[in-house]
């Protein structure tokens, strides 16, 4: 009930947040969740109608319904290190507009973002291995996905009810245009990884060798490597 509470840290130190900790707070309008919290208290967040931005760390694996329905929240940022987003996560949140995924992130459960009909465009990075269904249903703005996957997720059921276009790497369109629900979308080669190009010798060094995601490499791997500030496909 501090409705004139603005903005509050909550540090390393803090492993979980109680039941209705923050219910009725109407001026706090963003939070950062660290990765040390494992647990949120049922309407923690309840009441808060000025929460627009969410940085949220590694409890959002067993957040499930916590944030759902939270219409007013506009941006969400998912903090590196987390490796999954849970089932239900940010279901109906029909405010998003902006979601940020880390590299670390391997798995987006199921109905994690659907019903959020704001949400015009998501970049999902290389790490994800596991889509679960209806993921991203009736996100009905959604017409840009990114995929940076050198090799597309299998999807095993109704993942996305929209299919607007789907930016893969160079190299990839003929995998998912032979990919369930994949091939459902218009297939553009031009997805980027951001990274500028790497100065050095034409020599391949041991420190001129990164992954499709910025990661140093020791050496050559299967798939899209950086080498030498060039994307090489290496099967």
């Amino acid at each position: 009930g501090c409705s004139g509470l603005t903005s509050i840290t909550i540090p390393n130190s803090v492993t979980s947040i109680g039941y209705s900790a923050f219910n009725g707070c109407s001026g706090l309008t963003s939070i950062t969740i660290p990765n040390s919290v494992t647990s949120i208290g049922d309407k923690a967040f309840d009441g808060c109608s000025s929460l627009t931005s969410i940085a949220i760390g590694k409890v959002i694996t067993n957040v499930s319904q916590q944030f759902n329905g939270y219409s007013n929240i506009t941006s969400i940022t998912i903090l590196d290190g987390v490796t999954s987003i849970g089932d239900l996560a940010f279901k109906n949140c029909k405010g998003l507009t902006s979601v940020t995924i880390p590299n670390s992130v391997t798995s987006i459960g199921e109905q994690a973002f659907s019903g959020c009909k704001g949400l015009t465009s998501v970049t999902i990075p290389n790490s994800v291995t596991s889509i679960g269904d209806r993921a991203f249903v009736v996100c009905s703005g959604l017409t840009s996905v990114t995929n940076l996957a050198t090799t597309p997720q299998k999807l095993s059921g109704w993942t996305f009810s929209k299919y607007g276009t789907l930016h893969v790497l160079p190299g990839c369109k003929a995998k998912y245009e032979a990919a369930e629900e994949w091939k459902n979308f218009t297939i553009v080669e031009d997805a980027t990884t951001g990274m500028d190009a790497v100065e050095g010798t034409p020599t391949i060094l041991a420190d001129k060798i990164f992954s499709i995601s910025g990661q140093r490499l020791n050496k050559i791997k299967k798939g899209v490597n950086i080498i030498n500030g060039k994307k090489i496909l290496v099967k």
